[in-house]
């Protein structure tokens, strides 16, 4: 009975511990479920504001696409009236210098 005794506080220290080691385990378990939830919804936030950003920067690229074919069919007529215009003053110039050549019209006028 002695024995008995003194294993009584010891008894009831163990089933005290087993008790708070039982309210740790549900408060980690708690814990865990509101951390795996707040870290889901962080990433389906995160997930639709880079779809917002993809979407933004979506509609950029496009914007840029239509700037730089307008350029290049501005840069395209831009050279062909200066083709044409150097070419209209190259033939001006050989007539004039046909004439002060003193060449008729049957004589070969100067070539381009």
């Amino acid at each position: 009975m002695a024995n008995d005794d003194a294993l009584g506080p010891i008894e009831e220290e163990l089933r005290l511990t087993r008790e708070q080691h039982g309210e740790h385990v549900r408060r980690y378990e708690q814990l865990a479920a509101d951390t795996r939830q707040f870290v889901r919804e962080l990433l389906i936030r995160f997930d639709r504001r880079m779809e917002a950003q993809e979407r933004a920067l979506g509609a950029v690229v496009d914007e840029l696409r239509e700037q730089q074919l307008a350029f290049r069919e501005e840069s395209r007529a831009q050279r062909a009236e200066f083709r044409e215009e150097t070419r209209t003053q190259r033939e001006a110039l050989f007539r004039i210098l046909d004439r002060l050549s003193g060449k008729g019209p049957g004589d070969a006028p100067a070539q381009a």
